[in-house]
């Protein structure tokens, strides 16, 4: 019996997530979201995946400002990459997507944090942030000290480049 009920959940997380998909696609973006991101096939999701895996259990502005992170990375295609795989991929910055067997309500959680910040609908809630860290661990990371603290959100303290 139990098998059954994962296998529901497991379609209506797939259902619930193609609804909003679709309904991303579809809706008119706002004209400065469109300068922001350029969504290849499958960018989206990705996106989701990592602010789920980066930031489950935070509030939502802590996982909106994840996902300006990378927006803001965006912003600077010679340093961080041109498109949200680069930047999302390249090698020690970000959590790997979690796979999709994973918490239903945590990706959807996820999913809508980050189409609320493709569609323009939140300011940066990172304040400029282009690098984060748990609060809590027992050392910062080297990069915390040359770059300008922005915000703490939760568990995350948000940085800045600065560039």
């Amino acid at each position: 019996m139990r098998h059954w009920i994962v296998v529901a959940l497991g379609v209506a997380t797939f259902v619930a997530a193609a609804i909003l998909i679709g309904l991303l696609m579809t809706l008119p973006y706002p004209a400065q979201a469109l300068e922001r991101v350029r969504l290849q096939r499958g960018e989206l999701e990705i996106l989701a995946r990592v602010v789920q895996a980066e930031a489950t259990g935070e509030p939502a502005a802590g996982q909106r400002a994840v996902v300006w992170t990378v927006i803001n990375r965006m912003k600077r295609p010679d340093v961080y990459g041109r498109t949200l795989t680069r930047v999302i991929l390249a090698p020690y910055q970000y959590a790997k997507p979690v796979p999709l067997t994973d918490n239903a309500e945590a990706f959807l959680r996820a999913l809508l944090a980050s189409v609320q910040v493709l569609l323009g609908e939140v300011d940066d809630d990172s304040r400029g942030g282009t690098h984060f860290y748990r609060c809590d661990m027992p050392r910062p990371p080297r990069w915390a000290k040359r770059f300008k603290r922005t915000v703490r959100l939760g568990q995350h303290c948000f940085h800045s480049d600065g560039r």
